[in-house]
């Protein structure tokens, strides 16, 4: 039988670490943002780009919201624009009648992968409550090491080890991807080549409950403390000051019991 997939990211070039799962599942994707930054310059044409390259379908959500304005509606706790965005996604996996779900993991590297992740997590228990079906929900590290299989989920992790073709594919994909040029070096720099050649997709969403999440301060919010005294950012997103209360609230929203 075949498989029905989605991709939902928060920023578009996210699709590169998730290179094989579009070349074989060819999914409806779902963006959050447009990718634009603190510079204000959009990406999402690129990763369009991408998509139709691979055979993919644009999904409920596709650069619907600048990353400048995200992090003003976070700040201010508008809870409203995240319902809307969760009831779109879950009727997208409705609709199309989708059976494996991949996205951002929750890393505590960007509020907006994080948040991400909140409402597809969501989105999918939305789905169960009004059809009894519960699809398979898989999650994708952006800042961690590519192709490690974490340890609490060895057992349940779906490794994709990419062939030449999809290899050479990806990796022509990345270098042309011109505004993401610094980011994939540093990636680069960091891991090295091979191993993004083996991309891993494990369960989620994380059933922590979130009042335990994050003990100590994640790294969106050391990074924050650094822009606001550059005065990149005026104000640091903090995950139980800003981001929990707007998850609480978007769960309530939606009648869903609290994660």
């Amino acid at each position: 039988m075949p498989v029905s997939a989605a991709l939902v990211i928060a920023h578009p070039g996210h699709e590169l670490r998730a290179f094989g799962f579009l070349r074989r599942y060819h999914p409806k994707v779902a963006i959050l943002t447009d990718g634009s930054g603190s510079q204000g310059e959009p990406r999402i044409a690129r990763t369009q780009q991408i998509l139709r390259e691979n055979d993919c379908r644009e999904g409920c959500w596709m650069g619907e919201i600048s990353d400048t304005a995200i992090y003003g509606i976070i700040l201010a706790g508008e809870v409203t624009p995240f319902v809307e965005w969760t009831i779109r996604l879950a009727a997208m996996l409705r609709e199309n009648f989708v059976t494996l779900v991949a996205g951002d993991a929750l890393e505590g590297f960007s509020p907006s992968h994080d948040l991400c992740r909140f409402m597809l997590d969501a989105a999918t228990d939305l789905l169960a409550r009004e059809t009894g079906r519960r699809i398979v929900n898989h999650g994708f590290f952006l800042d961690g090491p590519p192709g490690v299989v974490p340890f609490a989920r060895k057992d349940d992790a779906v490794v994709m080890n990419l062939d030449d073709a999809e290899f050479a594919a990806k990796k022509a994909a990345a270098h042309g991807y011109e505004e993401l040029r610094n980011e994939l070096q540093r990636a680069l720099d960091r891991f090295g080549e091979a191993p993004f050649r083996r991309e891993v997709y494990f369960p989620a969403p994380c059933r922590l409950p979130l009042e335990a999440m994050f003990r100590q301060p994640p790294d969106y919010e050391v990074l924050g403390e650094q822009r606001v005294r550059e005065g990149v950012f005026p104000d640091v997103i903090r995950f139980h000051r800003h981001v929990r209360p707007l998850v609480e609230r978007l769960r309530a929203s939606l009648g869903l019991k609290q994660a």
